[in-house]
């Protein structure tokens, strides 16, 4: 039962403890909805291996105060698969707003800030500007999900590019195109592109600002 509730959640939170176990082992803690499982990384491979499963209830006091901020982190966290979180975020009526409290979000994990605003931020803008150029249909699952895992580097790419401020040059321009072939795109305008998502990127940035200002 465990195993097949494990299998239809699309993303937990993790916490690595200072401790040791008696083996040398790096303890990690995983928040589960409701729950709370406990293990170890484990030397023979990139692996977590989970070995007690707590609900909420069955914490004692120890485990609850241990395992508190991990709690409160991951419940405030939105799990769903990274397709579906870039579709949400690039069909929202306000873009800024909406990036602006999912970059909260996952700094409050302890995820990097600077990291975050070029990679996420720019993953929206470009999935936002494939959408109103009609380029992409909001709806086509399958495109997303293509589009997710064949760009990832890509926008890695760009985001160092991004950070950098380079200026739009031959290599901004074929990072852009490498992602049009890799969503199997054979018409496009380049320079459109790439002129509406920065268009989109000082709009967000400006909600951005004006919602920090108001907070």
């Amino acid at each position: 039962m465990v195993q097949k509730f494990i299998e239809v959640i699309p993303g937990m939170t993790i916490c690595t403890g200072k401790e040791l176990d008696t083996q040398g082992r790096v303890k990690v803690d995983v928040r589960l909805p409701g729950s709370i499982g406990r293990g170890i990384i484990r030397k023979d491979g990139m692996l977590i291996e989970i070995r007690t499963y707590l609900t909420d209830p069955e914490l004692n006091y120890k485990q609850l105060r241990v395992t508190k901020k991990l709690r409160e982190a991951g419940d405030r966290a939105t799990l769903e698969p990274m397709d579906v979180k870039m579709l949400r975020l690039a069909k929202a009526d306000d873009l800024g707003e909406a990036l602006s409290k999912e970059v909260e979000q996952m700094v409050s994990m302890g995820v990097d800030e600077r990291l975050i605003n070029y990679t996420f931020a720019i993953s929206i803008w470009i999935a936002r500007a494939l959408i109103d150029l009609n380029y992409a249909n909001p709806k086509d699952v399958e495109f997303w999900a293509n589009h997710g895992e064949a760009n990832k580097n890509v926008i890695i790419d760009i985001s160092k590019l991004w950070a950098e401020q380079k200026p739009v040059d031959k290599e901004f321009v074929e990072l852009f195109e490498q992602i049009f072939k890799n969503d199997h795109i054979k018409k496009y305008d380049t320079r459109e592109f790439i002129d509406y998502v920065f268009s989109t990127a000082r709009e967000s940035i400006k909600e951005i600002r004006k919602a920090k200002n108001h907070d």
